[in-house]
C-alpha cells in the first residue's frame, strides 16, 4: 500500500486530498505539524512513498517573514527530507508572482526544480491559480484563472496513481479542466 504524506492537512487543500486519498485506499499521514521544524517533520517520513507538500504560509499575514520562513525554509526542509528518504514530492506552488507571497512561493518552485531535482529529487511541481469551492461566487465576480479544490484533488490522486515520476515535471494550471 502507498504511504502519502500530506503537509498542510489541516489546510483548505491539504484537507480535500487527505481525504480523497483516504476513500481511495491509501495509507495517509496527515501532518499539521511545522515545517520550519525538519527534527519533528523528520520523524514522520519513516517509509513515506510521496509527499504532498500542501502546507505553507498563505495570504493571510502582514509579516513577510512568516512567508519566506514558511514558504522557502519550510520546503528546503520537507525537499531535504524526500532526498534523505527517498520520498517522491508533489510540491503545491503558486502562479502569483507579485508580494511577499508570491516571491516566497516562486523561490520555494525554482528551489525544488533547480536546486533539488538536479541533486535526484523526484518531484512534481504544481504551479496553481486561485483554488475555489465549486459553489462560489467568486470566480463570476473576478476575471480570474481559478480551479475548483476538488478537481485539483482528483488531479493529484491521478498522479499519485499513474505518474512515473522518473522525470521532472511542471504543470501550470490556469483552470483544471475535468477529463
Amino acid at each position: 500500500m502507498v504511504k502519502i504524506l500530506v503537509t498542510g492537512a489541516n489546510g483548505f487543500v491539504g484537507s480535500r486530498v487527505a481525504a480523497l486519498l483516504e476513500k481511495r485506499g491509501y495509507f495517509v499521514l496527515k501532518s499539521t505539524t511545522d515545517i520550519r521544524n525538519k527534527k519533528a517533520m523528520s520523524e514522520l517520513f519513516f517509509k513515506t512513498d510521496i509527499v504532498v507538500h500542501a502546507a505553507g504560509q498563505v495570504k493571510t499575514t502582514s509579516v513577510e517573514e512568516d512567508y519566506y520562513s514558511t514558504n522557502i525554509l519550510g520546503t528546503i526542509n520537507i525537499a531535504e527530507l524526500c532526498m534523505e528518504n527517498n520520498t517522491k514530492l508533489i510540491h503545491i506552488g503558486s502562479i502569483e508572482t507579485k508580494g511577499a507571497y508570491g516571491v516566497s512561493k516562486r523561490v520555494s518552485e525554482m528551489l525544488v526544480s533547480n536546486y533539488f531535482v538536479p541533486k535526484g529529487l523526484q518531484a512534481i511541481v504544481l504551479r496553481m491559480c486561485v483554488i475555489m469551492e465549486a459553489d462560489t461566487d467568486d470566480r463570476k465576480r473576478y476575471n480570474i484563472s481559478w480551479c475548483q479544490v476538488d478537481d485539483l484533488a482528483e488531479d493529484i490522486e491521478r498522479i499519485v496513481r499513474t505518474h512515473p515520476f522518473n522525470t521532472f515535471e511542471l504543470r501550470d494550471y490556469k483552470e483544471i479542466k475535468k477529463p
